[in-house]
């Protein structure tokens, strides 16, 4: 995971350094290429190599697996390389939507140097034929893209000179569409289509499932206690979309007090226990005894075994409501910023996943160029502060009645 510091100086470099490189990149390109335009017919012939690039947000490359396959199964002899940060590599591998993974890592400005030129000499040499930018018009993923020396490069139409000029294949992002639809006219611009939208479960190991088993029973949890998982984290690319924890323990306290089999677990990365333990002061002594503090002692694998044992997760919108999706497990998701209509419960997925919702006149604001999440509430977020505990007790237990 990447800590709050960390994102704020890749924003702030893929704008002030990122802004000028593409200026410059775009200014050479239409001298030397005067007459380059978009591409608008799709691919005819076998790519010998494509590029994919996604790097932030582990729920968004779950979500472009159902375009990943749809690309293997249609130039099955294409070599595929994903190129995202270190820390998702693990994700991309197990769902196998890809030939190779290559990795960003921002670990330090030496590594993140380091990997960026090894990465770009190492593309230059491959030269993928057609190079598939999902990020939202990152100055970065623009550059990595023009660079590779990829003849198509796809990418979201933004009616900027340094985007229009290096991006040739425009795909329109169109807000008002789920992002499963959006990635799917990705496909389109490329010549095929993405029949099946689901995304895909995610496998895990032997190991990792009788890790989870062991771990359950030294805790004395068995079937007949009925498991709600609990993420009160939401992952750094915007930590608005926290609904606060003392609503969280408001829900916990009530839930726990009602329903007697009920035990609570709570997730989160390394990076998160701190925050995520924090809940427990907030929790009455006879709650405590039902809640497990799971936060920093999972891996993705054994994570995402449990997903699939619990029987509700409760959840902000973040990556962790997309795999549990993934898994099948029922859900009840607080929104803020975000739109669920872009990134929520797409298709059939609604019947067994709640979402809670305040639509603001500025909602949502999370996704528009040029400002932050939070931008025009000055971070007081009305949109997710203003859903009541209540109205969160109850989504839970018609949840649980389903």
């Amino acid at each position: 995971m990447l800590d709050d510091l960390k994102i704020k100086i890749l924003k702030f470099l893929d704008h002030w350094a990122g802004t000028p490189i593409c200026l410059f990149l775009a200014l050479l390109n239409k001298f030397m290429r005067p007459f380059d335009k978009f591409h608008s017919s799709p691919i005819k012939k076998t790519p010998g190599t494509i590029l994919m690039i996604k790097f932030f947000g582990l729920g968004s490359i779950l979500l472009s697996s159902p375009l990943l396959k749809s690309i293997k199964e249609h130039f099955p002899e294409s070599r595929i390389i994903f190129l995202t940060f270190k820390h998702n590599a693990g994700l991309v591998k197990r769902l196998g939507i890809c030939d190779e993974v290559r990795t960003i890592d921002v670990s330090n400005v030496f590594t993140l140097l380091n990997s960026i030129l090894s990465n770009l000499a190492f593309l230059r040499f491959v030269r993928p034929e057609i190079s598939i930018d999902l990020e939202f018009y990152s100055k970065f993923s623009t550059m990595v893209s023009y660079l590779s020396g990829a003849r198509w490069r796809v990418g979201f139409y933004l009616p900027q000179f340094w985007r229009t000029a290096l991006v040739n294949v425009p795909v329109y992002f169109n807000y008002s569409r789920h992002i499963l639809e959006i990635y799917a006219m990705v496909g389109k611009a490329i010549g095929l289509e993405v029949k099946d939208l689901a995304p895909s479960s995610i496998p895990t190991s032997e190991e990792e499932v009788d890790f989870v088993e062991e771990l359950l029973q030294r805790q004395n949890i068995n079937r007949q206690n009925f498991l709600l998982g609990v993420n009160i984290n939401a992952s750094d690319l915007a930590f608005c979309r926290r609904w606060p924890r003392e609503k969280f323990a408001q829900v916990i306290n009530a839930l726990v007090k009602e329903k007697s089999n009920l035990l609570v677990l709570l997730f989160g990365s390394q990076s998160e226990k701190k925050y995520t333990s924090s809940l427990l002061e907030l929790l009455g002594e006879k709650t405590k005894e039902k809640v497990f503090d799971l936060s920093g002692r999972l891996t993705l694998g054994q994570f995402i075994v449990l997903l699939q044992k619990i029987d509700l997760f409760l959840t902000n919108d973040s990556g962790p409501l997309h795999l549990a999706k993934a898994q099948g497990t029922p859900t009840v998701s607080i929104w803020g910023p975000g739109s669920p209509e872009l990134y929520g419960p797409y298709g059939r997925e609604k019947d067994k996943h709640k979402v809670l919702y305040k639509r603001y006149p500025c909602s949502p604001c999370m996704y528009i160029y040029r400002t932050e999440a939070g931008y025009f509430c000055n971070m007081s977020i009305p949109c997710l502060n203003d859903i009541d505990s209540e109205e969160v007790i109850q989504a839970v237990k018609t949840a649980i009645n389903q």
